[in-house]
């Protein structure tokens, strides 16, 4: 499974050129307990069944960020794009994507 995070908007206080980039990984690339984590959290929140996009951020919400998260298995292929605030479903998915992309920029 390959999963990629591209995410737009506000990073926070600073700019870094590496959170402009889409992120992705691969569960070939993975050691087995990552994989089976990353797999684990597609299937806890049902990803291939999510509408492709999310609630829009609301009227005047410039600073929010907009996370665009693609994913690849098996001939499956899915995309999801939500606004801040996250949604509650997606925020364990989006939080250990956006942990394992930080993790990489260092």
């Amino acid at each position: 499974m390959r999963v990629t995070l591209d995410q737009r908007g506000s990073t926070g206080l600073f700019f870094s050129p590496g959170l402009a980039k889409p992120f992705t990984l691969d569960t070939a690339r993975m050691s087995v307990q990552e994989a089976e984590e990353l797999v684990g959290l597609i299937d806890q929140v049902h990803f291939f069944e999510l509408p492709a996009v999310g609630d829009r951020a609301s009227k005047g919400a410039a600073d929010y960020a907009t996370f665009k998260i693609t994913a690849k298995d098996n001939g499956r292929r899915h995309t999801v794009q939500v606004s801040d605030p996250i949604p509650s479903v997606l925020e364990p998915l989006i939080r250990y994507l956006t942990t394992k992309r930080n993790s990489a920029l260092r």
